[in-house]
């Protein structure tokens, strides 16, 4: 059965050692307790289906590592650490029960689940192999899912923001889509934010803090597609946080409004 399967020549014999595997599905109810943080197995455990476990755990230190270095260099308030947990107990929390579900399904015992994994899937697949391969947006579709760079952080932690914006345009809480040329290797603790202007009603903009690197970007033909992007009509602003996701943004160029933005998070201003 299993050379027929795997479509070649294979011997199966005699194993010479057993091992039972045990697969658990847990998050911890705490992320945070005090100065003590856990991140990646330590919070969150499921079946390695799927291959998510490490891309989590990275994505885990990557939202905490900005922020403790802000609150260790005495650049913001420790209050900046709860949205560890706002922004990343839920996202495992889903990770263990799709996993869960997934493995269950694969593992299932059941005779005619069985039949339709084994002998149903491989023809489907068989069949659509040649459609798929002609299109680019699955694979692009299923590359964002399992590297977990489409996770968003919507209406949790550190997500703010008003105003009128195009549709299907990305929102505060996403992944920044898309940087220009001069946003790259500017990385580390610094905010980014992209001041959008026209240029008949441009004005200058001052800066916030030493944190943050203002990036005017006037509206022209070479510069639609950011707009478009971003969702901009005619101006506005967008402040990106050090890990690349969009933290705030507003229609309209309300430097007092940001400032009291960054007070409420817990970033000093001095």
């Amino acid at each position: 059965y299993f050379p027929i399967q795997v479509q070649g020549n294979f011997v199966l014999s005699d194993p010479q050692w057993i091992s039972r595997y045990r697969t658990h599905h847990r998050v911890v109810s705490d992320f945070r307790k005090g100065h003590c943080f856990l991140a990646g197995d330590a919070a969150h455990i499921h079946s390695p289906l799927g291959g998510q476990g490490m891309n989590t755990g990275i994505q885990d230190s990557y939202n905490l590592a900005w922020k403790l270095s802000l609150v260790i260099k005495n650049l913001a308030d420790s209050k900046i650490l709860d949205s560890y947990q706002q922004e990343r107990q839920s996202i495992a929390q889903n990770l263990v029960r799709s996993t869960d579900r997934a493995f269950g399904i694969i593992a299932s015992k059941h005779k005619w689940l069985r039949i339709l994994i084994n002998t149903c899937v491989p023809i489907i697949i068989k069949i659509l192999r040649p459609l798929i391969g002609n299109s680019s947006a699955l694979p692009q579709r299923a590359f964002k899912a399992v590297s977990e760079i489409e996770l968003n952080y919507r209406g949790r932690g550190l997500s703010s923001g008003e105003g009128s914006f195009r549709n299907k345009s990305v929102s505060t809480g996403d992944r920044v889509p898309f940087y220009p040329k001069r946003l790259e290797h500017t990385f580390g603790n610094n905010f980014h934010l992209l001041v959008f202007q026209q240029a008949s009603t441009q004005i200058e903009v001052s800066n916030i803090n030493n944190m943050t690197t203002i990036h005017q970007i006037i509206d022209s033909d070479s510069t639609k597609h950011i707009f478009d992007i971003y969702g901009v009509k005619n101006a506005g602003t967008i402040l990106i946080r050090p890990d690349s996701y969009i933290a705030y943004r507003s229609d309209q160029i309300d430097m007092a409004e940001l400032r009291l933005y960054f007070s409420k998070i817990g970033i000093n201003l001095s």
